[in-house]
C-alpha cells in the first residue's frame, strides 16, 4: 500500500513539474509519453 502511495506522489510531482516548466523537460526525462517530436 505504501508503495502505491509513493508512486502516486511521484506522479503528482511529475505532473506539477510538467505544468510549471513545460512538457519539453518531461519529454526528455521520460521518452515514450508521446510528447516528444
Amino acid at each position: 500500500m505504501r508503495k502505491i502511495l509513493s508512486v502516486l506522489f511521484i506522479v503528482a510531482l511529475i505532473v506539477a513539474g510538467t505544468a510549471s516548466t513545460g512538457s519539453e523537460v518531461y519529454a526528455k526525462k521520460d521518452p515514450g509519453t508521446g510528447t516528444r517530436p
